[in-house]
């Protein structure tokens, strides 16, 4: 399989009146997929661009699938599953 390397952006954002702490990571890790950052704390109104990048080296043909789960100190939203890449 010729090496192919993707990268998606996604934008977490803080709208709430007091610090956000957040974090990310797959629900099944996998070697293929990275995330930077894959942490940090956001004040108010504050946004962070998370780069979700996909490195074909070395696997075999065939589909590849993850879900890639946000979790934050945010009472009312907790964990916010993305969709699979």
């Amino acid at each position: 399989m010729p090496q192919c390397d993707r990268r998606q952006t996604l934008q977490i954002c803080n709208l709430g009146t007091a610090p956000l702490t957040w974090s990310l990571a797959e629900d099944v890790p996998a070697a293929w997929l990275g995330e930077t950052p894959a942490g940090g704390t956001l004040q108010p109104a504050d946004c962070v661009l998370v780069d979700v990048t996909f490195d074909s080296t070395g696997l075999v043909p065939g589909a590849y699938s993850v879900n890639v789960v946000i979790t934050s100190d945010d009472l009312d939203e907790r964990l916010s599953p993305c969709r699979s890449l």
